[in-house]
């Protein structure tokens, strides 16, 4: 409980540094939908409109939101600060379950859970991800908080041992029901090792355990959508049946492997192929997780849309392999060796420092806001729907999108048009916009009653197209 606490305790203040953006889901997938379903206020993506995602993530969030509403002390920092301290909890179970996963690796070796525990939190994607209200981030944390438990359960196979993963398993289902493919080969290979006898006990748990999962799953989200909805079925039916993850973006098979990984892993590479080498000369206990890395890589490669932080989990698995590697570099008296440790440490740290507090900063805009929506075309109406009320005050001009069109896609076919459409039919008091976009509409903007304001720096190094380095704001004179 007091490694708890005091990584609880890191995990909350570097949530709190943090002051850059990373993937817009960090809000629309978790804070905002619970916003929404405590104060009945917020925007929601089209996700929510077609019944894609599961309400027991957000329900995560909402719940404090709700008590600090009944306790009437729901300003906005205590609603801010709410969400960073569960989004803490959750990282720090990731924390404690790697070092306990290390433990019971290497029970010979006690520097190596200390050294696993001080990668993992100098680890920058952990630093820059995992304490970010992603579904991605808590299914890290059950993930290798199963794979601890399933660990324990070949060592001492207990009816409790086997409950224990199962529960992590069919929590992480439920909060992120692409999950359900990593433990697929797990649950399959513990069953085909039991004894004869034992298979059907093991058997009946999980599917009493899944059918209980979905069952509550099913209920909040009727809660939520306010209709009977199977989000777990309508996640795989759009992402893997019908590919429709690739409108975010595509890439190919191998590009976890080549690229994804290696950036996530970045300075701890070395260190993990050192515990690896050892390792596999002498067969060591760490071998096997090597396999539930291998395969967290490979079931997040099936889809075509790929990102970075889907591997958190995969990174989570890996650090006991690092700390390892780390502990070996450590314990042998060569300068040079220790030397290489330290820069790799700091490698990370900088990585993080840069990532989390410069390359593409936030910039606070605490007003009403109208931006404009990407939904695919399909969903448009829904979304409309959806949010009437909030876009009622800024209505899109009509005529100028093709069928099939979103707004984004409009604005950059018809830059002008919209801007002075927009301007013209409800006057915002500040336009916030990229500064490319700026010199297109600037004149347009000025014509309507508006002076640039300010620029604000997005980012020291454009990696995006996107995103642009500058950020204008117009204001009306």
């Amino acid at each position: 409980m007091h490694l708890f606490l005091r990584c609880l305790v890191f995990r909350l203040v570097q949530a709190l540094l943090l002051r850059t953006y990373f993937a817009p889901d960090e809000h629309w997938q978790s804070t905002e939908v619970a916003h929404h379903l405590v104060f009945g206020d917020g925007h929601l993506t089209w996700e929510w409109a077609v019944g894609l995602r599961p309400y027991l993530h957000p329900a995560l969030f909402a719940a404090p939101y709700w008590l600090l509403a009944a306790a009437r002390l729901d300003a906005a920092w205590a609603v801010v600060l709410s969400s960073h301290l569960v989004q803490a909890a959750i990282a720090a179970l990731a924390d404690v379950s790697v070092h306990a996963l290390a433990a019971e690796l290497a029970p010979e070796d006690a520097s190596t859970p200390r050294w696993a525990l001080a990668c993992q939190l100098a680890s920058w994607f952990n630093g820059y991800a995992l304490v970010r209200t992603y579904s991605n981030s808590a299914e890290a944390a059950l993930c290798v908080l199963g794979v601890l438990n399933w660990t324990k359960a070949a060592a001492v196979p207990s009816a409790a041992a086997q409950w224990r993963w199962l529960c992590a398993a069919a929590a992480a289902f439920a909060l992120r029901p692409h999950s359900a493919l990593f433990w697929l080969v797990p649950g399959s290979w513990r069953l085909a090792r039991l004894p004869p006898w034992q298979r059907p006990r093991l058997a009946a748990m999980a599917a009493a355990l899944g059918a209980a999962t979905l069952a509550l799953g099913m209920l909040v989200d009727r809660a939520g959508y306010g209709r009977w909805v199977c989000t777990p079925w309508s996640f795989f039916k759009f992402n893997l049946l019908e590919g429709g993850s690739a409108q975010y973006g595509s890439h190919p098979w191998s590009w976890n492997v080549t690229q994804g990984f290696p950036a996530v892993l970045a300075s701890y590479v070395g260190l993990a192929a050192i515990a690896l080498r050892g390792q596999l000369k002498r067969g060591g206990r760490l071998v096997p997780l090597l396999a539930f890395v291998g395969w967290s890589v490979a079931v997040q490669s099936i889809s075509a849309h790929k990102e970075f932080r889907f591997l958190l989990p995969a990174l989570q698995l890996s650090m006991p392999l690092v700390g390892l590697g780390a502990a070996r570099l450590w314990g042998r008296p060569h300068v040079a060796l220790r030397a290489a440790l330290a820069a790799a440490l700091l490698t990370q740290v900088l990585l993080w420092a840069f990532f989390g507090l410069v390359q593409h900063r936030m910039h606070g805009v605490a007003a009403r806001m109208r931006f404009l929506d990407c939904s695919p075309a399909r969903y448009r109406g829904e979304v409309a729907a959806l949010n009437a009320a909030a876009q009622a005050w800024l209505p899109f001009p009509d005529g100028l999108c093709l069928p099939g069109q979103s707004e984004l896609e409009c604005l950059h076919r018809r830059p002008v048009d919209v801007a002075r459409g927009l301007v013209e039919a409800g006057a915002p008091s500040h336009v916030v916009l990229f500064a490319p976009l700026g010199t297109v509409v600037g004149a347009t903007l000025a014509e309507g009653g508006y002076a640039l304001w300010r620029s604000l720096p997005n980012c020291w190094v454009q990696v995006d197209e996107d995103y642009p380095c500058t950020l204008q704001v117009w204001a009306r004179t």
